[in-house]
């Protein structure tokens, strides 16, 4: 069968489901929150970018992985984690360098995914042995596509949330 068709229907299907659950059930909840509050809920959620590092066991993803493909995605994934943490910490200590953190820290996060879709597409990633890594990109990345979408939209409100149209 076409692994690029599996791939997209799987991604793009992740990328609606938590696209609409960011519409209908998370924004209207962040309404009633201060922007900070809001951002350390979606920050927290890079934080687990860790995970980008089985990239570089060959035993988890089957396969080993071209390490020019896999070294950025995974060291990447592991600065966006650590500036996630930054961040969280900056956040919640109400520092003054908490928002221009987290601006680096979500276009750091954005340009890493857009790359390393950019070049899983040129290195044919849905056609490669990943085991269980088939899951970062098709589950985890589409995932991190709305929260750093809704990020951006938080640190561009102001710092009072207004009421968002919802469709």
């Amino acid at each position: 069968m076409n692994n690029l068709l599996f791939f997209m229907v799987t991604f793009l299907g992740n990328l609606l489901a938590f696209g609409l659950i960011a519409i209908w059930f998370v924004i209207p909840q962040i309404r009633r929150m201060s922007r900070t509050s809001a951002l350390l809920a979606f920050v927290f959620v890079s934080t687990f970018r860790t995970e980008a590092l089985t990239m570089l066991i060959p035993g988890v993803t089957g396969s080993h992985l071209p390490s020019a493909f896999a070294d950025p995605v995974a060291y990447g994934d592991l600065t966006t984690a650590l500036l996630a943490f930054l961040s969280l910490f900056a956040l919640r200590a109400q520092s003054r360098i908490a928002l221009p953190l987290v601006w680096v820290f979500n276009l750091v996060g954005t340009i890493d995914l857009l790359n390393a879709l950019y070049q899983g597409s040129a290195i044919r990633f849905f056609d490669q042995q990943v085991g269980v890594t088939w899951f970062i990109p098709t589950v985890y990345v589409p995932l991190l596509m709305v929260t750093h979408t809704v990020i951006f939209w938080l640190l561009l409100r102001s710092p009072r949330l207004a009421k968002i149209p919802i469709a």
